[in-house]
């Protein structure tokens, strides 16, 4: 549930800063898996991959770059 907040939390802030707002939110149950998909609209500058899992970075400004962090830290325990 952690995870999911932070993925729709980032998708809600992402798709703010865009002239083509949107969302999108897939819930998938297989036979063994629950495979969760969310997708946004996006500015086209935005950073690498690996760049923005890093604690404290964030395009937000400062105090911010937690939550991805967390996602990565959660994942790889």
């Amino acid at each position: 549930c952690r995870i999911i907040g932070i993925f729709m939390d980032n998708a809600i802030e992402g798709s703010l800063l865009c002239d083509n707002k949107f969302i999108h939110v897939a819930v998938i149950k297989t036979d063994d898996d629950v495979i969760f998909n969310i997708s946004n609209s996006c500015i086209s500058s935005t950073p690498s991959i690996h760049k923005i899992y890093e604690k404290n970075f964030s395009t937000k400004g400062e105090g911010r770059g937690l939550g991805l962090a967390n996602v990565k830290n959660i994942i790889t325990r």
